[in-house]
């Protein structure tokens, strides 16, 4: 099966080349056995190379032996048709139809005292039936790998399978390219290599309409959000629709509990251009909010001697002053970064507006909290002194022009 012809036709010459060596190998010692040599040497020598031929020639050639490795099985034909399954797998065997178990009293594998080395008939009328297969898989470094091989076992052991979606439009239309890593078992090598022509292609393929309308409900956001969720969800569909029993009653493959992960959603490269100039422009807009805020909490932490820490935790339990707080510095931020980008229009009229207006807001409700916002009320030594300075002082303020009040906020920074 999936051999041309020639192919075929050369591989059994070959194998027939191998069975005549070996049994010339064993004649010939047999009859030097019984000829010259001593009794007690053919007796020795006779199982021995025997043993050598049937290890080293016909077993890897599967020629009347095979060689089963741990956790395999093989499929054995007569004349064309199907015989007999094999196994070699610690506390596992075959029931009645083929399906791999566990052992109990019923159903007992026997013992093999040659390992995986087995005699499954006379070759060429029993042989190992071979098969091709295509699948994809990751390499320890993370990328993908093609496979196409002709196998002559089936794996029975959990084995994870790459399945890559292409296009698959999100809720926005976005086209998304989508890496699944599904892990799957044969639990019947019967009905997964004759119940359908190639059991991997018929799984990918019925798993992949329900992940494409899986990503059409979503936006791509809400995928890398719920990026390790969505195996889980698509998997609870395929049991709700009957998918995963149907793969097991009809096709002898199982798809493990919680065996399907998203691993990689690639949108297209104009999509990945913009998200990444979006996310570098969010943190230049933090970074410059905690830049702004430090330089307003340094301000008022001059001007009234106490430390920066002590502001913030002042503003912080006042919400209005903390809100006033926020804006300020919101405006602050965007006038910055407009004026970096060559965008900026100040239109300046009479009074304190913008930002000047914002600030000196602020350090006004600053000034309204007892002893400059830290929370304690002093006796009012002289408050009528004190109040009539105030009045003055904000008379003053206003009456500044906005190069006045940005020097007069400098130099109160500086000390003077």
């Amino acid at each position: 099966m999936g051999k041309s012809k020639k192919e075929k036709i050369i591989n059994e010459m070959k194998k027939a080349s191998i069975l005549i060596i070996g049994i010339v190998v064993v004649c010939f010692i047999v009859w030097a056995s019984l000829s010259f040599l001593p009794r007690w040497c053919g007796v020795i020598l006779i199982p021995l190379v025997a043993f050598l031929v049937v290890y080293y020639l016909w077993a890897p050639n599967n020629i009347c032996w095979t060689i089963i490795e741990e956790g395999h099985s093989k499929v054995i034909s007569k004349m064309g048709s199907f015989r007999k399954c094999l196994i070699n797998w610690r506390e596992y065997t075959f029931n009645k139809e083929w399906s791999v178990i566990k052992e109990n009293s019923q159903h007992k594998e026997a013992k093999h005292f040659l390992g995986g080395l087995r005699f499954y008939g006379i070759w060429p009328f029993f042989e190992t039936y071979s098969y091709k297969l295509r699948w994809k898989s990751l390499r320890a470094d993370g990328s993908a790998v093609d496979h196409e091989e002709t196998l002559n076992s089936v794996l029975l052991k959990d084995f994870v399978y790459l399945v890559e979606i292409d296009g698959a439009e999100e809720k926005n239309k976005i086209p998304l390219d989508i890496d699944l890593l599904i892990t799957i078992r044969v639990v019947n090598p019967y009905k997964a290599l004759f119940r359908t022509q190639d059991w991997v292609e018929l799984v990918m393929n019925r798993i992949k309409p329900f992940f494409r309308e899986y990503i059409a409900q979503h936006t791509y956001e809400d995928l890398i959000g719920k990026k390790q969720a969505a195996g889980g969800d698509v998997w609870k569909e395929l049991v709700t629709y009957g998918i995963v029993k149907e793969f097991k009653r009809d096709y002898g493959v199982e798809i493990k509990d919680g065996g399907i992960e998203m691993k990689d959603i690639t949108p297209p490269p104009i999509y990945q251009e913009a998200a990444t100039k979006k996310y570098l422009a969010e943190k230049e807009k933090e970074k410059r909010a905690e830049e702004t805020m430090g330089m307003i909490l340094q301000m008022l932490a001059d001007a009234y001697g106490m430390s920066p820490d002590e502001v913030r935790k002042t503003i912080h339990k006042d919400p209005k002053l903390r809100k006033d707080f926020m804006r300020l510095t919101e405006d602050l931020v965007k006038r910055k970064m407009a004026i970096e980008g060559q965008s900026f229009v100040d239109i300046r009229v009479s009074g304190a507006e913008g930002v000047e207006k914002g600030l000196l807001n602020l350090i006004a409700a600053w000034k309204r909290m007892p002893n400059g916002g830290t929370g304690e009320k002093k006796p009012d030594v002289d408050g009528k002194d004190r109040k009539q300075s105030k009045q003055n002082k904000e008379k003053a303020e206003k009456s500044m022009s906005y190069e006045e009040k940005v020097e007069a906020l400098k130099a109160r920074r500086r000390g003077e």
